[in-house]
């Protein structure tokens, strides 16, 4: 190549909290529809390394592959060890011809969705709030607006009031819901509608049934607990009995209630990632293979049900935990104005969205809770939905009024010809 620019997608830009390694590379003054671009991803959803170097004796060199941390892979006489895939696409016709190559493989993959129905997640209506005869309400509200997936969130399990307490006691709550999710599920079949629930499966909070019985079985370094975030630790799926323990109470859930669709959420980072079953060395690796595997044992276990990738945001969307989910929720940030800029970057890196990713919301609007007849960010209601009508359309039902937004002018939204952007 000649000059060479590069953008690195996990920039600020691309996504919200992407933390996904992807660099593409290309002559200078590339933009999305020309230039000649070489994109460089490893396809892992766990610690990983991506770089340039300018200064080898051969030229610039792009290199990628696992972060592996010392003592974490130990290989002995007969062992092996496997890299992840590193995905290489190379074009002629810029950042678009990228997406292009990466659109036509991941339709060739198993998991890849025939169709991709039109989706509402209720998490903003209701927060922790289920109230069955509000969730009802809002049952028959979707389908004569359309819906085709009503989608409870989080709040559905034991003792989960706040985000303080709850998460890894995955069974109903029958304080919320007296006669479980049973009945909530058939009234969203009577409707029409496929039914989704949300898990956060690799999770535990202190404050549940499952950390006081077995408080050995969170990623730790020896004899401490890392730094909590949202109030929670990360479920060591390394060791067995606690892989076995969440795959069962999960399974029990999906078997009983009639779920379509699972979002799968991920709300806090690796830190101090080791296991106590080898005294606390590094387990990344090995952790999300158990995750892949945890995911692949129920994606075996319910074959029609449809899973999505969530992790607060846009956590983890890379090209490997693609090829075992049907879409991907690109960011919690559902203004209409900054979706259009998040998304060109988005599907340049991973090009399957899905129905809640794909555009900012078809539903109730797009962005944060403002008055009636406003969204977020001053956007008026007709861009927000006309910014969410496309071949599919989703968003994050907002019941309720809050209190006034921030209502400043946005800045001007790139240009796809601009070699800038």
């Amino acid at each position: 190549m000649e000059r060479v620019r590069a953008v690195e997608l996990s920039d600020h830009r691309c996504v919200d909290a992407a933390n996904r390694p992807a660099l593409i590379a290309g002559t200078e003054g590339f933009c999305f529809g020309s230039g000649s671009m070489l994109g460089v991803q490893p396809a892992w959803s766990g610690n990983t390394v991506l770089a340039v170097d300018r200064i080898t004796e051969d030229g610039t060199a792009v290199f990628a592959g696992e972060l592996v941390q010392p003592g974490e892979v130990v290989l002995t006489t007969g062992d092996t060890y496997t890299t992840p895939w590193i995905v290489i696409t190379a074009c002629n016709d810029g950042l678009d011809g990228v997406a292009h190559s990466l659109h036509a493989w991941e339709r060739s993959l198993p998991a890849h969705p025939a169709s991709q129905p039109v989706t509402l997640n209720v998490w903003e209506a209701l927060y922790f709030d289920q109230d069955p005869d509000v969730v009802l309400d809002l049952v028959g509200r979707a389908a004569r607006l359309g819906v085709e997936r009503f989608v409870l969130d989080d709040g559905w399990f034991h003792a989960r009031r706040t985000d303080t307490a709850g998460l890894g006691d995955w069974w109903v709550d029958r304080s919320v819901w007296p006669d479980g999710l049973k009945p909530l599920a058939d009234a969203i079949h009577d409707h029409g509608m496929q039914f989704g629930l949300w898990f956060e499966p690799e999770m535990v909070n202190p404050d549940s049934d499952l950390y006081r019985e077995h408080p050995d079985w969170v990623l730790q370094a020896t004899g401490r607990l890392p730094l909590p975030h949202r109030n929670q630790q990360v479920l060591d799926l390394t060791n067995p009995d606690a892989f076995a323990h969440v795959l069962e109470q999960i399974s029990i859930v999906l078997g009983e209630c009639g779920v379509d669709y699972v979002k799968w959420d991920h709300n806090r980072d690796l830190l101090e990632a080791g296991t106590n079953t080898r005294g606390g060395a590094p387990a990344v690796h090995e952790q999300t293979v158990a995750y892949y595997r945890l995911l692949d044992t129920l994606r075996g276990r319910f074959p029609n049900i449809q899973w999505e990738s969530c992790a607060s945001g846009g956590g983890r969307i890379d090209l490997g935990v693609i090829e075992h989910v049907e879409r991907v929720w690109t960011s919690d940030m559902t203004d209409a104005l900054s979706r259009q800029r998040i998304q060109p970057w988005r599907v340049a890196a991973c090009p399957r969205p899905g129905p809640e990713g794909a555009l900012p919301a078809a539903v109730g609007g797009a962005g944060g809770r403002g008055p009636r007849g406003r969204i977020a960010g001053g956007v008026p209601p007709r861009l927000g939905s006309s910014a969410g009508v496309g071949p599919v359309g989703s968003g994050r039902h907002h019941h309720r009024r809050g209190p006034g937004h921030d209502r400043r002018a946005h800045p001007p939204l790139p240009s796809r010809n601009d070699p800038s952007d």
